[in-house]
Order: C-alpha cells, then sequence, then structure tokens
C-alpha cells in the first residue's frame, strides 16, 4: 500500500502539523504500513524527525512535482495551512482516498476524508458535503504513541512546579517574556524547542529555581508533565498531550489559528485562559490564572475533566477509519 503524508514545519511555521503526523505514522507502522513523509520548511526539522521514510522539500511552491512523485497512490494525508484549493482538487482526483486535516475551515475541501480534531461544539461543524467523510471531535485528537499510556496524574496539595512550553519555535518569545514574569516566585520547568533561537537570553535569565529541557524526547516530555503541577503553553497541538496528561493549564494565544482551539477548550472548562502574546495585560492575567489554580480542588477538576475527553487513542481511531474507508 503507496500511502503519502504531505506536511510544513519549521522556525516560521511551528512544529505541531509535522508532530500530529508523526503520530498517524507510528499509528499506520504498528499496521505494518509505512508512508513516505513530505515535509516542507527548513534546516531545523531534519533533527527534528528521525522517520526513516522522510524527504525533506518545498513541495506546496512546486506542486506539480508532487503530484508527479505520488503516482500510484492509495491514500495521500494533507496537513497544511498553505497548500491551494487547486491542490487539493487535483489529490481528490489521484489518490483513492484523499485526507485532509482542518482547523478552520479553511478552504473548501473535496471529496475524501477531512479530519476536525479538537473538542466541538456544533456551530463549528460543517454540514457533510457529498462523498465527503468527516471525523470530528475529542475522539480524533491524534496524539504521538508515547501519550497512548499514561499513569493517573497526581495533584499535589499545593503548587510546587510550573512547566513553561511554547511549542518547537515560540516566534513570540513568550518563554521568555513568561519565564521573567513568574521564577522569583516559583520553581519553572522550561521546554525549549528545537526552533527557538534565543536559547542564550533564557540561559542568562534563568535563576537557580529554574531547569531548562532543550529539545527533549516525548518520554521525557510526558514525565515533566507529570510532575509539573500547573502548566503555561501556547494554543497548538502541545495543549492536547497536557490534557491527555492531566496536568492544569494555562493558555496563551501565540498565534491566530489557535483561537478556535484554545475557545472551544475554555468552553469545556477545560483550561483557563490569560490572553494573547501582546495583551498589555497579559502579566497580571497570568497572576489571577495562577492564583485561581492554587485551589487543589480546582486543579483536581480541571485534571479530571480533561482526561474524559482525550483518551490517548486518536491517532488509531484516523488510521482505522482510513483504511476502513478506503
Amino acid at each position: 500500500m503507496n500511502v503519502y503524508i504531505l506536511t510544513e514545519g519549521g522556525n516560521k511555521k511551528g512544529f505541531g502539523h509535522i508532530t500530529r503526523c508523526l503520530s498517524l505514522i507510528q499509528a499506520f507502522n504498528k499496521k505494518n504500513i509505512f508512508p513516505t513523509f513530505y515535509i516542507d520548511g527548513d534546516n531545523k526539522i531534519e533533527s527534528f524527525v528521525s522517520y526513516r521514510k522522510t524527504i525533506f522539500s518545498n513541495w506546496i511552491h512546486d506542486e506539480e512535482k508532487i503530484l508527479s512523485l505520488i503516482t500510484s497512490s492509495d491514500i495521500v494525508i494533507i496537513d497544511s495551512y498553505h497548500a491551494s484549493q487547486k491542490f487539493y482538487d487535483k489529490i481528490s482526483q489521484k489518490a483513492k482516498a484523499g485526507v485532509y486535516f482542518d482547523d478552520y475551515e479553511r478552504i473548501s475541501y473535496p471529496k475524501g476524508i477531512v479530519i476536525r480534531a479538537g473538542i466541538l461544539s456544533e456551530t463549528h461543524i460543517s454540514k457533510p458535503k457529498s462523498q465527503t467523510l468527516f471525523l470530528e471531535g475529542h475522539e480524533y485528537i491524534p496524539l504521538r504513541q508515547e501519550f497512548s499510556l499514561v499513569p493517573k496524574k497526581k495533584i499535589r496539595v499545593e503548587i510546587q512546579t510550573i512547566l513553561l512550553t511554547f511549542g518547537g519555535a515560540d516566534k513570540t518569545n513568550m518563554t521568555a517574556t513568561t519565564l521573567h514574569s513568574i521564577q522569583e516566585k516559583y520553581k519553572v520547568h522550561v521546554i525549549v524547542g528545537i526552533g527557538y533561537n534565543k536559547k542564550e537570553e533564557l540561559v542568562q535569565l534563568k535563576n537557580n529555581k529554574t531547569k531548562l529541557y532543550f529539545s527533549p524526547s516525548a518520554e521525557e516530555i510526558k514525565k515533566l508533565m507529570l510532575n509539573s503541577d500547573i502548566a503555561i503553553s501556547a494554543g497548538g497541538q502541545t495543549l492536547f498531550e497536557l490534557i491527555r496528561v492531566g496536568i492544569p493549564i494555562i493558555a496563551i494565544a501565540t498565534a491566530d489559528n489557535q483561537v478556535n482551539n484554545i475557545a472551544s477548550l475554555i468552553s469545556a472548562n477545560i483550561i483557563a485562559y490569560a490572553g494573547t502574546y501582546n495583551d498589555s495585560s497579559l502579566k497580571n492575567a497570568l497572576e489571577t490564572k495562577i492564583a485561581y489554580f492554587k485551589s487543589h480542588k480546582t486543579r483536581q477538576k480541571h485534571s479530571d475533566l480533561g482526561r474524559k475527553y482525550i483518551d490517548g487513542l486518536g491517532s488509531k481511531r484516523i488510521v482505522e477509519e482510513i483504511l476502513h474507508n478506503y
């Protein structure tokens, strides 16, 4: 079976698309299917992705070339904010099964399977089109296999450690800004992504309460989440991993495309929200939300509710639906 997965990522585009595509690759591999993985991005990606059938290509800027390469394709999966409508239409005609990730109804998707994974209200769900299957809701949130089996998190009586994680690149430099705001009062664990380009600033800023973790593995990230009391995070793919672990979360939106995801999680009362990265009152909002989570009962409630929504099996379900419909 010929399966192709096409996505983008890197310093400018972030690493969330790559992470969730890798989770699908892991699920396919368990069925002895080994997709070819095309990534459009910069040189940071090569050290982030170790999957052997990965090809680094500027396919978004040379759509005709990639169309010529994916001949005899059974399944083509696209996870992109930049590929054109025309490209999706051609994939739909070329592949026996086209599969498309969609976070905010970016384009009008052709026949195939559309994945809208998230905690969605009915008002966010579009009416199905003819010959289009929609995989929607929290059951289809794709997570890396390290997050399929997670022990129940112990919620400590008092907050001892805060975890900071702002994705692989953190273009807005919220890592340093947030660390500066909280490290005098709290012990802080900081996940520093592979695309973060101000590492020296962090090293100079940190004090004896702060530990920096540079490009940790998924297993190491899971352990940090389990051993921290609350997390301050951007609004992308990492939110779902945090929810799966059961750590109470304060979210900060660092990009426009995170707003819908954050809004649905606020509506479900799973996370607390401090605002956008450029809010003038962000520092005060952070202090307010940390104070909100000082209650053990409140943290336990958020932890339990999030784990009810996300069980870590979304990637497995997606792959099974793709193969069933194929």
